[in-house]
C-alpha cells in the first residue's frame, strides 16, 4: 500500500500550494527554493519570461486541468518518490531517479488511496534543491512534464500514453530549455525492443524508459521535419490539441497543417534515421534519414536492425 507521508503548507502562489515532507523541509528544500518555483510556475518560466509554465502550458494546449478540489491551484508535493534510486531492481540502474510525477487516480472520489486534488509530486532524494541548483532546474522540468501530461489527461482522458508522454516531455524543451530524463547524463539512446505502445508513468516509469525515449524522439523527428512555421512548435500543438486517439492524431496534425504525406512513410523514415543517422549524405535525401537535434553516429552493427514495432492498422 502506498506510505503516508507528513507534509506542511509552506507556500501558496496564484497557480499553485507547496506542500513540504517534513523531514525534507531545510534539510532538501528551503524557502527561498520556494520563492524560485512559485516564480517559475506563476510568472516567468525558465524559458519564457513573458509568461509562467501554468499559463503558458495551458494556452498551448488550449485547456487546463480538472480543478478537482475547486481551489483554482495546483498541489505540489515534495517527498521522496519510491523510485529506484541506489536499488537498481526491475532493470533499472540505481543511479536513475524519477524527478516527478502525477496520477489520475488523485482526481477520482472511488479510488481508496486518492488524495483528491490536482497533484504534482516532486523528488527530494537524490534532489537537493538547497545545495544544488542543477537539481532546482530539473524540479521545473519535472513542473513542465508534469503539468502538461494532467492537462493532457484530464481533458483527453482516451488518448494514448505515448502520445501524452511524448508531447509533454518535448514541451519541457519550450518551457525550461531543455529536457531531463531520469537523473544527471541520461539521455535517449537506440536499444531493442523500443515501442511506442508501452510507457510506463508515475514512479513505475523507469520500467518504460527506452519507450519513452523513443516517442521523444519520434515526436522530436517531426518537430525538425514537418513545421509549416519553422520552429517546430505548429506539428506538436496540433498533436497535442487532436481529438484523435494514437497515431491518428499525428495524422491529422498533419492534415492541418496542409502537409500531404503519410504518416507510415514518416515512421519508416524516422526508423531508418534512427539506424543511420546518415548526416554525411543529408543533400541526397533531403535530411530524412538524419537528426539534427541528436548524435547517433555510431555503425549499424550495434545497432538492432528490428528496432521499432508498430502496426499501422490499429496504430500501435
Amino acid at each position: 500500500a502506498p506510505d503516508l507521508i507528513f507534509a506542511s503548507l509552506r507556500s501558496v502562489g496564484v497557480n499553485c500550494e507547496i506542500y513540504v515532507d517534513d523531514q525534507a523541509w531545510k534539510t532538501k528544500i528551503d524557502s527561498a527554493d520556494l520563492v524560485e518555483i512559485v516564480t517559475a510556475f506563476d510568472e516567468m518560466a525558465p524559458n519564457d519570461s513573458s509568461k509562467g509554465i501554468a499559463d503558458a502550458l495551458r494556452e498551448f494546449l488550449g485547456s487546463g486541468e480538472k480543478d478537482t478540489d475547486n481551489n483554482g491551484k495546483i498541489s505540489f508535493v515534495f517527498t521522496d518518490i519510491f523510485d529506484e534510486y541506489g536499488k537498481g531492481r526491475n532493470d533499472t540502474k540505481s543511479s536513475l531517479y524519477v524527478h516527478g510525477y502525477s496520477t489520475i487516480l488523485d482526481t477520482l472520489d472511488g479510488e481508496p488511496y486518492s488524495n483528491r486534488g490536482d497533484i504534482i509530486y516532486l523528488d527530494t532524494d537524490p534532489m537537493n534543491l538547497s545545495a544544488d541548483d542543477q537539481d532546482l532546474r530539473a524540479t521545473y522540468n519535472a513542473l513542465v512534464q508534469e503539468h502538461a501530461r494532467m492537462i493532457m489527461q484530464h481533458n483527453q482522458p482516451d488518448q494514448e500514453n505515448w502520445i501524452i508522454e511524448g508531447v509533454s516531455t518535448v514541451l519541457q524543451k519550450k518551457m525550461a530549455g531543455d529536457v531531463k530524463f531520469f537523473g544527471n547524463g541520461t539521455s535517449p539512446s537506440i536499444t531493442s525492443g523500443n515501442q511506442l505502445t508501452y510507457i510506463a508513468t508515475g514512479y513505475q516509469s523507469l520500467k518504460g524508459r527506452t519507450d519513452k525515449w523513443n516517442a521523444y524522439l519520434f515526436l522530436s523527428y517531426l518537430q525538425e521535419k514537418y513545421s509549416i512555421s519553422g520552429t517546430g512548435w505548429d506539428i506538436i500543438q496540433a498533436i497535442a490539441r487532436s481529438d484523435s486517439v494514437g497515431i491518428k492524431a499525428v495524422s491529422d496534425a498533419l492534415v492541418t497543417l496542409g502537409i500531404d504525406t503519410d504518416v507510415k512513410g514518416i515512421f519508416a523514415d524516422y526508423s531508418m534515421a534512427c539506424y543511420l543517422d546518415a548526416v554525411q549524405i543529408d543533400n541526397i535525401y533531403d535530411s530524412r534519414y538524419s537528426f539534427e537535434g541528436f548524435n547517433f553516429q555510431t555503425p549499424p552493427s550495434g545497432k538492432p536492425a528490428a528496432l521499432l514495432s508498430w502496426n499501422a492498422l490499429i496504430g500501435k
